[in-house]
């Protein structure tokens, strides 16, 4: 480092005093030597750190690998002592996985040899043979490059006619030119029929797609099932019909138990409320007879009626027989028809089941009669008969929490009554 800052010091010097002797020739002279030569000595230095560095950085990336090697190795190292230290169900669980996933690629191989019917292509040892390969590799060209090919197709007339079809990933495109038909096939095995026929915007495409390798083809992959789906979407009253006669009294009593309930939503709503602080005041104006008239006037009329029978009747056994009567009635009144409301949130699923076990019923002697052969007879009647569970479980969830609701609104407001009968019941009121 000292023999690089010697010569830039040198060469600032230099520069300094250059101005000052230029008019020598011989200090130039000499000034103009040291310049070159110290230029020569930073060339060589520079020279000599570029090697340096050159070398420093071999040795560097030389260590680093060694100690990836070391690394590696400590790892395998530190994974066999771990093996060690695994315990016997340890080991036993690792197998199991092993085992466990060399089962599961065996029997995809299995499967996949078994769709492209290489089977009987098989050595002693279990291994595919060329002529295996040969046939899975022509198979994979042909599933990214499909071509069309000849087969039979049952025709809509019954006649077999000599079409051809065009494989695409899962689906069989079958295609006559001269019948003008076109559609989607499963079994090229035998004589096949066509599942799903094309309209003619469809066939368009196909025809496209055979004259030149090239088309839009659009189906749908449900084969019509969606739209058969999109149709039997029964509007509500359509639903009901379909739960048959049990329906029927679901259904009234869930209109039942709706009216009544918004009924007595309106009328708990206009029902007088209650001073609660009333019964406390009365105690200081018992004496004072216009006070006592204008905290009557403003009171509720329960409360009115009560007060009316605790002035007009003296403190006695007769004046409580007179409030409880009054009571009962008036939670007579409130009350009234909330029973229908509780009772069919519990009959409704009831009769709900009832449809639906008499549903069931009679599923089950059809499959008696015709067998088990059509699987859609069965599941269609079974569909059937738990409609009416369903509009059982749809009337009895709400019935039952507008009775829970306005029950506890009702007995929320008959305790705040029998209340202030309580404390008025011992009050004399002149």
């Amino acid at each position: 480092m000292m023999n690089i800052i010697k010569p830039l010091f040198l060469l600032f010097c230099i520069s300094t005093i250059s101005f000052q002797v230029s008019a020598n020739p011989e200090i130039e002279k000499t000034l103009v030597n040291r310049i070159t030569q110290s230029q020569s000595e930073l060339q060589v230095l520079q020279k000599k750190m570029m090697q340096e560095g050159a070398q420093y950085a071999a040795q560097l990336d030389k260590q680093q690998q060694e100690i990836k090697a070391l690394r590696e190795k400590a790892a395998v190292i530190r994974r066999q002592k771990d093996e060690q230290l695994l315990s016997f169900d340890q080991l036993k669980t690792r197998v199991d996985q092993w085992t466990s996933q060399s089962n599961y690629q065996k029997s995809l191989l299995t499967h996949y040899m078994e769709s492209s019917r290489l089977m009987g292509m098989i050595d002693d040892e279990n291994k595919l043979t060329p002529a295996a390969l040969q046939v899975i590799v022509a198979d994979t060209q042909q599933k990214l490059n499909p071509q069309w090919a000849n087969f039979s197709l049952v025709a809509p007339s019954g006649d077999v006619v000599e079409s051809q079809f065009i494989a695409l990933g899962g689906v069989k495109i079958a295609y006559n030119a001269e019948l003008n038909l076109a559609g989607i096939v499963s079994d090229l095995e035998n004589e096949s029929r066509i599942q799903f026929r094309f309209n003619s915007r469809q066939k368009e495409g196909i025809a496209e797609l055979h004259s030149s390798n090239a088309g839009v083809v659009s189906f749908d992959p449900t084969l019509g099932k969606a739209f058969e789906l999109i149709g039997h979407n029964d509007t509500i009253i359509g639903h009901i019909e379909k739960g048959g006669a049990w329906a029927i009294p679901i259904v009234l009593f869930g209109l039942v138990a709706l009216i009544i309930s918004l009924l007595k939503t309106i009328e708990f709503i206009r029902l007088p409320k209650l001073d609660k602080e009333l019964a406390d005041t009365l105690t200081s104006t018992t004496q004072n007879t216009f006070e006592l008239k204008n905290k009557m006037a403003n009171a509720s009329a329960p409360q009115r009626r009560l007060l009316e029978i605790v002035k007009n009747t003296d403190i006695s056994q007769q004046r409580d027989d007179f409030m409880v009567a009054y009571l009962m009635e008036y939670k007579h009144k409130v009350e009234r028809f909330m029973n229908v409301v509780s009772v069919t949130a519990a009959i409704a699923p009831l009769l709900g089941l009832l449809g639906t076990v008499s549903g069931m019923i009679s599923t089950f002697k059809m499959m008696t009669i015709f067998g088990t052969g059509d699987a859609s007879t069965v599941s269609g009647g079974i569909s059937i008969a738990l409609i009416t569970t369903e509009l059982g479980l749809i009337v009895a969830i709400p019935s039952l929490i507008a009775s829970a609701l306005l029950s506890r609104k009702i007995k929320t407001y008959l305790h705040d009554l029998e209340s202030f009968a309580i404390k008025i019941s011992k009050i004399k009121l002149s």
